[in-house]
């Protein structure tokens, strides 16, 4: 097939293809940004930097800790903050430095300006974003796919599986690439060319076509074979322009309910990966939640359980327990809380195990439990032990996000459930529309 011819292997790093990258990326890099970057390193960025750091946070090659600066630092800051100056600004660094520190300034700098120069369809490194807000668009483009019948026009969604993201960047790649984005930059230059549709769920919803946080990719596109040539060809181009490679053999396809099994077939062959009906897992979390909830978390109990069998081999005391249970065996479920209401079956199970391992049950002999769980979810000041009661905790994370998509308004998740579940303006309670 004459569509095949536009496909590459990557087997070394292209200064055409490196070039192409580039030319694709605009400068988001501003006058005004450059100059605020550049300036000199005030004391006070020095000093704001230091006290952000936990004071027992390990010691660096002056064998100091935070703490020891901290508290003398009225002793100790011109020298500290003549010698971070001296390894930002002149490269000098004295033999015995601290220089922990300098890293920490910098960071504090580039925090200010990233929100502008990150894509918003990158979700990682930028203060403000959250993993969640992919997982949620993530699941909302799965369901709305799954959901698609008889919509003449078929989607895909494309889980990419990248070869040791981090071990295989050209350092000529990163060096022509600090300006900017590349994968991501390849894309939206398509998308403006009109060579790229993407996925939309509605007339007034944003249009997906990538969400990226860190190496963990997935790229959204109609089930047209130009569209797939061109996603292809993206591809191709940043493989061999990165020196990163996609492992197609670990990468997936899925498509809209409303495209054939021949065409998806045919589509999948020009991509190159699998076609499967539905993505296992993406940033950690199931990308589609059926009616059997309880069987798509299961693996959190699976999880738990295993935990506790190993902990129940141990001799430890009820404050050892309360530890575990505080700050391991309750903190399992809290990333897919953030996301999902659990099913309050699976909660009450969690509640028994946790319940039974901290009054010491051994197989089948449950020995006395001397308050409820209820009772033992109450603050110390109550008489409690302070646990956590699953299900209410589950509640007030979703109140949470709930509350972060009105205070958001302009983040990618909020304007895609705007236009997909409330597209009229809401009218305050008691006015006349």
């Amino acid at each position: 097939m004459e569509y095949f011819q536009c496909i590459f292997t990557a087997e070394q790093v292209s200064p055409e293809a490196i070039a192409e990258v580039v030319n694709a990326t605009p400068c988001r890099v501003t006058q005004n940004m450059n100059e605020a970057l550049l300036a000199s390193y005030t004391n006070e960025e020095i000093k704001k930097a230091l006290f952000q750091m936990h004071p027992s946070k390990s010691p660096g090659p002056d064998g100091m800790s935070p703490f020891f600066n901290q508290k003398y630092w009225d002793i100790v800051n011109e020298d500290v903050c003549l010698a971070v100056r001296n390894l930002l600004e002149k490269g000098e660094m004295w033999p015995d430095s601290n220089y922990t520190i300098s890293p920490k300034v910098v960071a504090n700098r580039l925090k200010c300006w990233l929100p502008e120069i990150v894509s918003p369809l990158q979700s990682a490194y930028v203060p403000g974003r959250l993993i969640s807000d992919n997982t949620l668009v993530a699941t909302e483009a799965t369901h709305f796919m799954h959901k698609l019948k008889y919509q003449e026009a078929g989607f895909f969604s494309l889980k990419l599986d990248i070869s040791k993201a981090y071990d295989r960047l050209d350092w000529s790649f990163i060096h022509a690439m600090l300006t900017n984005e590349g994968l991501s930059a390849l894309i939206s230059q398509a998308v403006h060319q009109h060579n790229i549709q993407g996925l939309t769920m509605c007339p007034q919803a944003p249009t997906l076509h990538h969400l990226f946080f860190a190496d963990d990719s997935i790229l959204f596109g109609s089930a047209t074979t130009t569209e797939c040539m061109q996603y292809r060809r993206i591809l191709n181009t940043y493989e061999r322009a990165s020196g990163q490679k996609v492992n197609f053999q670990k990468s997936s396809v899925v498509f809209s309910n409303n495209v054939s099994e021949e065409q998806q077939q045919e589509l999948a062959a020009i991509l190159e990966v699998q076609c499967v009906k539905e993505h296992d897992k993406y940033l950690g979390l199931p990308m589609r939640v059926g009616r059997s909830k309880s069987a798509i978390f299961a693996y959190i109990k699976e999880r738990l359980t295993k935990k506790l069998v190993s902990w129940k081999a141990k001799i430890l005391s009820a404050a050892g327990k309360e530890i575990l249970i505080k700050a391991v065996a309750q903190t399992m479920p809290l990333y897919a809380m953030n996301c999902y209401l659990l099913p309050k079956g699976l909660c009450d199970e969690i509640h028994q195990l946790c319940t039974s391992f901290f009054w010491g049950d051994i197989d089948d002999k449950k020995k006395i439990h001397w308050r409820s769980w209820e009772k033992l979810c109450l603050t110390k000041a109550e008489g409690g032990m302070g646990f956590k009661n699953i299900y209410a905790y589950n509640l007030a994370m979703l109140g949470k996000q709930g509350w972060r998509l009105i205070s958001n308004p302009h983040s990618l998740i909020a304007k895609l459930y705007k236009a997909k579940y409330y597209p009229m303006p809401i009218v305050p309670f008691g006015k006349q529309t």
